[in-house]
């Protein structure tokens, strides 16, 4: 891919929009850093608020797995990981409610990041796959050669062979949306073209006499076992200054220089965890067809499970997946058993592949709802539109009807307008009603420009591509929540074009 120009124009030197006959006008553009505010960076504004507010940016290759219950330990401190982004507000613990507060703190905050990130994630979700060539790893023939085979790959900052050594749905799962998330990164200007995952530049993990405790090995069921690390030492350095980030977005990011903390290193004794807590490292691993896979998201759920000291899942525990009979129609269900705060059936629609872990542990998130969290409220009416995406289909909204108590709203997408009713008020904004407002308010002593316009224009065309990734199984469809939850930012920034990201990353920073 060609590099952009260092120094294209200004484009607040362009004359106000209400100048020119269209509102996406082409227009060259120049990076000026903002000149207040300390730096930041973090993941992408899309969806609803995060908790931090960093400049938003297409990728979301440091991006987790949604978790549907709470973290299981406090985590400790964790190499640099680049578009971090922590799940949206309400997220998906929808399709599987939290775990009560743990009744035991037996567990050292080391443990958690030992045993989820830096064996099994080893940066799996912070640089994954840029293409499915890479898959090799067929599998191993026990639990611990299963995780013991990712200690190369680690080693090697190979997140192409760590991502290839996950069981094979949280795999695929993981992918084809971060695939196309770093495509958009590279298109949009964010990353360099000679960007690789197959060696991660800034971040370099070692793992060394990795030991286990065989006699320990835990049965959670006939395709789950617990492997019990005991010792082995977890080296980490990363460095933000190696990352292949473009010039343009750095100095839009960092204008005052990259923060003095964006180098990190350590590293980790398990057998010090392990004489600290009593307990050896939690680390599951997944039996697929006869051969064994380290899985993140049974990881997540057994340390969830065990700090909150419930036993393993049983037999009746299971929750057995029952889809829906057409994409639409999985999400309209969906939608309906939400707001009659009917978990069993929201893990009923989730994957069996992607989510067989919800499956698993249906029966302990379900006795443990809250007894308040039954949502208060109705849909009407709820009327959707599907397209075929990479390995997916994408389901999306058309037009919503939602009954509050004394209140009803009904929101409508047609074409770049929203058309809001509220309690009979109706409302119609249309990227050029947005545009008015900004310009009459927070903008009005310095009006958006042209090419701001153009790019703000193209960030609204994306709304609409927002929406819930469903998959079929055995002829039924099923939600795909991590997919979906990946591939948010990748419908939203799709129709950016050029330099649209970099101008709208300084507009948010004027």
């Amino acid at each position: 891919m060609t590099e952009p120009p260092e120094t294209p124009s200004d484009p607040n030197g362009e004359p106000s929009p209400y100048a020119q006959p269209s509102p996406y006008p082409q227009q060259p553009y120049e990076q000026q850093p903002p000149q207040y505010g300390p730096p930041q960076y973090g993941p992408p504004q899309s969806g609803p608020p995060y908790a931090q507010q960093p400049p938003p940016y297409a990728p979301q290759y440091a991006q987790q797995p949604p978790q549907y219950a709470p973290q299981y330990a406090q985590q400790p401190p964790q190499p640099y990981q680049p578009y971090q982004a922590p799940p949206p507000a309400g997220g998906w613990e929808h399709l599987g409610p939290p775990m009560p507060p743990p009744r035991r703190n037996r567990r050292a905050p080391l443990i958690a990041a030992v045993a989820a990130v830096a064996v099994i994630g080893g940066g799996t979700a912070s640089y994954v796959a840029l293409s499915d060539s890479h898959s090799s790893f067929k599998g191993a023939a026990s639990p611990e050669d299963a995780v013991t085979s990712l200690v190369s790959d680690l080693n090697q900052a190979d997140l192409l062979g760590v991502l290839d050594h996950l069981a094979p749905a949280e795999r695929t799962a993981l992918l084809e949306p971060v695939t196309e998330s770093i495509s958009q990164a590279k298109r949009l200007h964010i990353l360099k073209s000679s960007a690789n995952a197959a060696r991660l530049p800034g971040v370099d993990l070692t793992a060394k006499n990795i030991t286990f405790d065989k006699s320990k090995t835990e049965v959670v069921n006939d395709h789950v076992k617990v492997v019990k690390l005991t010792a082995g030492t977890i080296t980490f350095n990363a460095d933000l200054r190696k990352v292949p980030f473009t010039d343009e977005y750095l100095k839009l990011a960092f204008p005052q220089g990259l923060p003095s903390d964006s180098t990190s290193n350590g590293t980790i004794n398990i057998a010090d965890v392990v004489r600290d807590t009593g307990e050896p490292v939690r680390i599951s691993a997944q039996s697929v067809n006869g051969k064994w896979y380290p899985s993140l998201l049974y990881t997540i759920a057994d340390n969830t499970v065990y700090s909150s000291g419930e036993d393993n899942p049983t037999p009746a525990d299971y929750i057995a997946p029952k889809g829906a009979a057409s994409p639409e129609d999985v999400v309209k269900q969906a939608v309906a058993a939400l707001s009659k705060g009917d978990y069993t059936r929201l893990i009923e629609l989730s994957s069996p592949d992607e989510m067989r872990v919800l499956h698993d542990y249906g029966g302990l998130i379900v006795k443990n709802i809250p007894a308040q969290s039954k949502p208060d409220f109705t849909v009407k009416d709820l009327q959707l539109t599907s397209r075929s995406v990479s390995g997916a289909t994408r389901v999306s909204l058309k037009s919503i009807t939602v009954d509050v108590p004394d209140h009803e709203t009904t929101v409508a997408i047609d074409g770049g307008c929203l058309m809001v009713t509220v309690d009979g008020d109706h409302q119609k904004l249309c990227t050029i009603d947005l545009i008015q407002k900004l310009n009459d308010g927070p903008f009005r002593d310095k009006p958006l420009t042209p090419v701001e316009i153009r790019a703000l224009g193209h960030l609204i065309e994306g709304i609409p591509n927002v929406g819930v990734d469903v998959t079929s199984t055995d002829g039924q469809w099923y939600l795909n929540p991590a997919r979906s939850y990946l591939d948010l930012s990748n419908a939203l920034f799709e129709p950016l074009q050029d330099n649209d990201f970099l101008v709208l990353l300084k507009l948010m920073q004027r």
